[in-house]
């Protein structure tokens, strides 16, 4: 069986430390179970899992992710704010040469909007965007038996 990309070691462990070093805020599953953290946090949807880019049978797949990335806070102009920054992050020689360290190439980030969310009798701030990464999927095909030698 050959081995696939792991998006928790590969990726999402990348994209943890870089929210917490470039905005300071904790990167979160979205929709997951457990306690909200405190205001402001972020949360991570991967809306794309695999766009295939280029195949090579010798051990090598590049594809293309795409995640939602979202702001949570009490005041919509800070969610606006902490987006904004936190997309310009992802854009900066340092951003870049992170995640290229990472074997992760951002290929884009859409501009930063409102994703504000009526609850009940109260709204919940929201800013956030979407991110589009390539990344390389190294696999090791473990067929079993090799020939090493023909004799006709």
């Amino acid at each position: 069986m050959a081995s696939s990309f792991d998006y928790r070691a590969q990726l999402i462990t990348h994209l943890v430390a870089h929210a917490k070093e470039s905005v300071g805020c904790q990167l979160i599953e979205n929709n997951s179970n457990g306690e909200q953290p405190d205001f402001p946090f972020i949360t991570y949807a991967i809306i794309s899992p695999f766009i295939p880019v280029h195949f090579d049978d010798r051990g090598e797949e590049l594809f293309e992710c795409v995640l939602s990335l979202t702001i949570h806070d009490d005041s919509a102009l800070d969610a606006l704010n902490i987006a904004a920054k936190y997309r310009k992050s992802f854009l900066t020689e340092d951003g870049i040469t992170f995640f290229k360290n990472n074997s992760i190439v951002v290929v884009s980030a859409r501009p930063s909007s409102s994703r504000d969310n009526f609850i009940s009798i109260d709204y919940e701030r929201l800013a956030g965007f979407d991110l589009r990464l390539r990344l390389r999927d190294n696999f090791v095909d473990e067929t079993g038996d090799v020939i090493e030698k023909i004799e006709f």
